[in-house]
């Protein structure tokens, strides 16, 4: 819960005390706080505790009914986004594939599943510039992931949306699914889904050649608590893009771009 608020530190703290009461005899319990921390490790930078929590969560399951497929499908998950972060990109696919797969059969579009495996497989199929494919992704994980509320997914699916829409040339589906995300920030209390709206709306401003109003989108994002904590952690949806590098871009574009090169540097 913690951490679905966006609130890491807490949901480390918490769970840190709870691995110390290991193992409880409850096997779904058990790997849902394994697969839990090793996506909290991967986020505070620990790759290597977080791989080392996703084996320990590989060899419990199966060995209880209640296990089921969900836990397979959150290892196979963080297992992904620990190679992403690793730069590959063929070996996260493979795993997010196998982690939608393994909780509905497998169809020929890989349409059924949940939130958490589908929105990152989406994102691997965007990414090798499979974009009819990734679009037909989203319109079926996108609202699960609105509906769950985890901060990444919720990120990483509307501005996805928003950047296929506003390459095929539809600007207002592009701003709607960005003002969707802001508003969700908003109505959830998720200050990191705001600013992440807003830095989206700015690098579309950015690219439409409206210097003045991707600055004031900037300025709005700007919430130097947020973004010292984002520098600090692994967050998904800002592993490439943050407001420091936004500056960068403006600055390259409409102001001094001798002087983003120290900031790049």
């Amino acid at each position: 819960l913690w951490a679905m608020q966006d609130r890491y530190d807490e949901a480390y703290e918490a769970g840190r005390a709870s691995l110390g009461r290991l193992p409880t005899g409850l096997a779904f319990a058990d790997g849902a706080l394994l697969n839990a921390m090793a996506n909290i490790l991967s986020v505070m930078g620990d790759r290597q505790a977080s791989q080392r929590l996703l084996d320990a969560a590989r060899s419990r399951q199966g060995q209880g009914k209640a296990d089921g497929t969900f836990n397979r499908m959150y290892t196979e998950s963080c297992e992904g986004m620990l190679a992403l972060q690793a730069g590959r990109l063929r070996q996260a696919t493979a795993r997010f594939r196998i982690a939608v797969d393994s909780t509905h059969a497998v169809t020929y579009h890989h349409s059924h599943g949940n939130a958490w495996a589908g929105v990152l497989y989406a994102g691997v199929v965007y990414e090798t510039n499979q974009l009819l494919q990734a679009e037909h992704l989203l319109n079926v994980y996108l609202p699960l992931a609105r509906d769950v509320g985890l901060p990444d997914h919720m990120i990483l699916s509307h501005v996805m949306r928003s950047r296929i829409a506003f390459h095929h040339g539809d600007i207002d589906a592009a701003l709607l699914a960005l003002t969707e995300l802001e508003y969700l920030g908003h109505a959830r209390q998720l200050p990191r889904v705001v600013a992440a709206g807003r830095l989206e709306r700015a690098h579309m401003l950015l690219l439409q050649g409206n210097g003045p109003a991707a600055r004031d989108e900037l300025q709005r994002a700007d919430d130097p608590a947020l973004w010292e904590r984002e520098r600090r952690l692994r967050l998904p949806a800002h592993d490439l893009d943050y407001l420091a590098l936004a500056k960068a871009r403006w600055e390259i574009a409409f102001g001094d771009a001798r002087a983003a090169l120290t900031v790049l540097d």
